[in-house]
């Protein structure tokens, strides 16, 4: 099912207020992808395949298939796709396990092997590793500083499994003592990250741990474990020293260094209480800071990164209400919008510089709790902050592993200073770019960047130009990654094109597609690059040369679909790709338009090869009815106000920072004066139905005891609506159909006259709120209908 959704804002009356700038983004998911987006769970990567530098997007559509997508100047076009496994994957990393250049993607599951991915110049290819684990969290590290990746995946049932990398083959090893002060079994490892809590050089590990049916917090199964690194490959569990010995049911933790004091602080999601924000205290313990309103959620991912560009880490939260921003203001002070990028409820999600700008991008999984695929594909989400300047660093290790993973960079300039930690996987089972992207400010130049390399090398760049991209290679050299054409390039078999490098002298160059020479002739549309070594042995590697093809393909329309429909005075931009010339119906000649009324589009497009292309796009426009109903009061007293649609959420303010409440109904603190609430209000421009569970009852054993009244226990994660309902029986009578809350209140009740034989009965039942749900009988309707307590209904 693909849902759109309105959003209508109600105000009461203007409040004149100070408010905050936030990081903006624009959702370009329906205009830039050529196809339809892949649906993935919560695993998903943001990484560079291929050994450019430029990363690629790597979903796991429908939990099972890898798919990668490139980016190509406003086009996000799928390269590659190959399955994984028969079941759905719970966790992805990557890394490169042979330090060839190239990285492999790790994706694992419940009890089905851990298989890596990796692409052999064209193909993609597979290997596993048997494995029997329930798969949650997992990250490449180097643990034994070999210089070597080695692979850590959390176990939901028993102690987290290391794989220590032996000439590029994973073998299974006890490294840490997991068992250390844990008389359990070890299990509910949940997210992992690596970090270096306490600035010794050494990278520690910290594992957010959470087990069902597990109610005491004193549990060590549900207990956060910190273990520090002694140097001497071993690792002790300090948590309680730390301060994080957490027992809250954690999810998912990531550490950054929010105030830019040089050290690393913590955010910490948690499942039955609030989050926690941890201040870093000299990287020796962890005291809790307050935030400006309790956060608390069903969270999956948390992540720090720069939105803005302003020099400070900011926070985001993903779970089922979607996605939460915490805006860092300085000095550990935040701006918190909750239902950041609504109406899109993204459950899971990736970040990184997708079309090289400069700023962070957002690629959303709109899936389903727990780890099920969405309704509606994944978003891309474009930073459009556009305000302040930015360095990207990109690490190559030669003694360290050559992802440099685990290497610790202190970037200084006027403003202050920042640091960031190479991590191969974060949060909770998703992996990140591996490129650095620290935001300056106003600041134009870096007085200096500080590497600390896992091989415990340490070296210093000065008087660097900010808005580039770098390229560090340990032990060598700094180059700028800028090189590239100041045009597209267009190609085909019977025009080829002259890609040169040879205008700066160098040693040798090794291009993408082979060639070794200064220049090399392209007639395939697909992304270029070449490596590049001065005298010195510098490495200079180009920025992704984007060539496409100069004759479009005659079989694939410009539209991807035959109609759209979008919410009411919303903008949708309609592109005709790549051209020589255009023409619109409503009169443009550019290659793309902005529309917000409905109506039929069509457009005439001329390719370089001269071929004419014409296509037509209905767009259709949604505007549910919508009222919000005020109240008066008496002083003190609580007002009631009443929205018309069931998905409304109610906020304090007009800039929506001030949260207040979910459903179509708020009742108001007591109010001492006049005060005035904003309502941002969401219906669905389409839905869709269909039957779940069994089809077939079974032909033996169909019933169950007459002393037993069974139940149906389903999950809801949206508001739905349970149309109709199969049954059998071998004895006519009236039945009275209960659906009861996991407390007990009964949410839905009705009587049916159920006949001999399989009938199907027509509840129309909603269940309004998410949860867990028993739908069952009345037994005391049973007993006087039909003489026991059972309903005499078919098992399913």
């Amino acid at each position: 099912m693909k849902s759109t959704y309105l959003l209508l804002t109600f105000s009461f009356l203007f409040v004149s207020k100070v408010t905050f700038s936030q990081p903006t983004f624009k959702n370009v998911t329906y205009e830039w992808w050529k196809s339809e987006s892949p649906r993935s769970p919560i695993p998903a990567g943001i990484v560079d395949i291929d050994g450019d530098f430029s990363d690629e997007i790597v979903s796991l559509n429908r939990g099972n298939e890898l798919q990668f997508f490139q980016y190509f100047d406003k086009e996000v076009i799928q390269i590659s796709k190959i399955g994984v496994s028969n079941n759905s994957q719970w966790t992805m990393t990557a890394g490169d396990f042979d330090n060839n250049g190239r990285n492999s993607v790790v994706t694992s599951g419940v009890y089905n092997n851990i298989t890596l991915t990796q692409k052999n110049d064209i193909v993609f290819s597979n290997s596993t590793i048997i494995s029997s684990i329930y798969a949650q969290g997992s990250n490449t590290i180097d643990i034994n500083n070999d210089g070597l990746l080695d692979l850590f995946v959390c176990d939901d049932v028993g102690h987290p499994v290391i794989y220590l990398n032996q000439n590029g083959n994973l073998v299974q090893q006890k490294v840490i003592d997991f068992s250390q002060n844990d008389p359990t079994d070890g299990s509910g490892n949940y997210g992992s990250e690596w970090e270096d809590v306490n600035n010794d050089g050494l990278i520690d590990l910290y594992i957010s741990k959470c087990r069902v049916g597990v109610d005491s917090p004193d549990d060590h199964r549900r207990i956060n474990k910190l273990f520090i690194n002694q140097g001497n490959n071993t690792f002790v569990n300090m948590s309680d020293s730390f301060n994080l010995a957490n027992g809250a049911q954690s999810w998912t933790t990531t550490f950054g260094d929010l105030d830019n004091d040089g050290d690393m602080d913590v955010f910490l999601v948690n499942h039955e209480v609030p989050h926690v924000l941890y201040e870093n205290i000299d990287g020796k313990f962890f005291v809790k800071k307050a935030l400006s309103k309790t956060l608390q959620s069903f969270g999956f991912q948390v992540l720090m990164r720069d939105l803005d560009n302003d020099g400070l880490l900011d926070i985001l939260i993903s779970g089922i209400e979607g996605l939460t921003l915490l805006h860092n203001r300085g000095g550990m002070q935040f701006d918190i919008f909750e239902k950041y990028l609504s109406p899109s409820k993204i459950l899971s999600f990736n970040v990184g510089d997708i079309n090289d700008d400069g700023f962070i991008d957002i690629y959303g999984h709109i899936s389903q709790p727990i780890n099920e695929i969405g309704y509606s594909g994944d978003e891309l989400w474009i930073n459009t902050s556009q305000n302040n300047h930015f360095i990207n660093l990109n690490l190559i290790g030669t003694k360290s592993n050559r992802n440099a993973i685990g290497a610790r960079i202190k970037v200084y300039s006027s403003s202050g200073t920042q640091q960031r930690t190479v991590k191969g996987g974060e949060s909770y089972g998703i992996i990140n770019s591996f490129q650095q992207h620290f935001g300056t400010g106003q600041d134009a130049k870096i007085d200096s960047v500080l590497i600390f390399w896992p091989s415990r090398i340490v070296e210093k760049y000065f008087n660097l130009p900010t808005n580039e991209t770098y390229i560090i290679e340990e032990g060598k050299c700094i180059t700028s990654q800028s090189i590239r054409p100041s045009e597209t390039i267009f190609v085909s078999s019977n025009h080829p094109v002259e890609l040169d490098a040879a205008s700066v002298p160098m040693m040798s160059y090794q291009w993408s597609n082979g060639d070794t020479s200064g220049s090399t002739s392209i007639t395939i549309p697909g992304k270029y690059s070449v490596q590049m070594r001065d005298s010195l042995g510098c490495l200079y590697i180009s920025k992704p040369i984007i060539a496409k093809n100069l004759c479009r393909d005659a079989v694939t329309p410009i539209f991807k679909n035959d109609a759209v429909t979008i919410c009411s005075g919303e903008d949708l931009t309609l592109s005709a790709g790549t051209g020589k010339s255009y023409q619109w119906s409503n009169g443009s000649t550019s290659d793309q338009i902005t529309v917000q009324q409905p109506g039929k589009y069509a457009v005439t497009m001329t390719d370089f090869c001269d071929q004419t292309f014409i296509d037509t796009l209905i767009v259709k426009s949604f505007s549910p009815k919508f009222q919000i109903v005020g109240d008066s009061v008496d002083q003190f007293s609580s007002a009631t106000l009443t929205s018309t649609l069931e998905k409304t959420d109610w906020y304090g303010s007009g800039d929506k920072t001030d949260f207040l409440f979910s459903g179509p109904i708020f009742h108001t603190q007591p109010l001492d004066s006049s005060q005035y609430f904003y309502a941002v209000a969401y219906d669905n421009i389409s839905t869709s139905s269909g039957r779940l569970g069994k089809t077939d009852f079974p032909t033996t054993n169909q019933y169950s005891a007459d002393g037993i009244e069974g139940s149906l226990v389903f999950i809801t994660y949206n508001v739905c609506k349970i149309k109709t309902v199969k049954v059998g029986t071998d004895k006519a009578g009236i039945r009275r159909v209960l659906i009861k809350s996991s407390n007990g209140e009964v949410v839905y009740s009705k009587d049916f006259d159920i006949p001999v034989g399989i009938s199907e009965i027509t509840l129309d039942a909603l269940i309004e709120k998410p949860g867990e749900y028993r739908m069952g009988t009345d037994i005391n309707v049973n007993y006087n209908n039909l003489g026991f307590k059972s309903p005499r209904l078919m098992r399913s």
